[in-house]
């Protein structure tokens, strides 16, 4: 009993550092369908990580662009309800990213956010009274978003293995 015991903690934990095919094997040896699923979900989970990273990835560039140039639609010239709508997708955009690239992703995704904020508080500021024309301070915050996502751009391919 006790060798069944250390058995299945053994392969646990190869499988927790493999995942791969000698550690369910080995669960299988050991009698444990159970923990087989387990690493049968493992596989599946990292393969719609590396999926949702390469969506978030187009996703960061589109961003990236957008911010490296000049507005095309200045944000009053836009109905209020699409501008919100705007800005709950994208935070709501760092937020998943966040979530699905971990603790390295933690600290640039909240740059990323802190920027945007900044941004969408001077535009709230400067408001549609205040003409077209882009102040010196939103073009540095609108390059360093740009700049922001396109670190958190080269962080998603080093995860993906690019």
């Amino acid at each position: 009993m006790v060798y069944h015991l250390l058995l299945a903690n053994g392969a646990r934990k190869l499988a927790q550092s493999v995942v791969g095919g000698a550690a369910r094997s080995l669960l299988q040896d050991a009698g444990l369908q159970q923990g087989s699923d387990w690493v049968r979900h493992a596989l599946q989970s990292r393969a719609a990580r590396k999926e949702a990273l390469g969506e978030l990835y187009h996703r960061i560039s589109a961003v990236r662009e957008a911010y490296s140039q000049p507005p095309a639609v200045l944000p009053e010239d836009r109905p209020a309800e699409e501008n919100l709508r705007a800005r709950r997708e994208f935070v709501d955009f760092i937020f998943r990213l966040r979530q699905v690239g971990g603790r390295k992703f933690k600290a640039p995704c909240q740059k990323l956010l802190t920027l945007y904020e900044d941004l969408l508080m001077l535009e709230d500021q400067k408001g549609p009274s205040a003409g077209s024309g882009s102040g010196q301070r939103e073009q540095e915050l609108r390059r360093e978003i740009a700049a922001s996502a396109q670190e958190i751009g080269d962080l998603i391919k080093k995860s993906l293995g690019l």
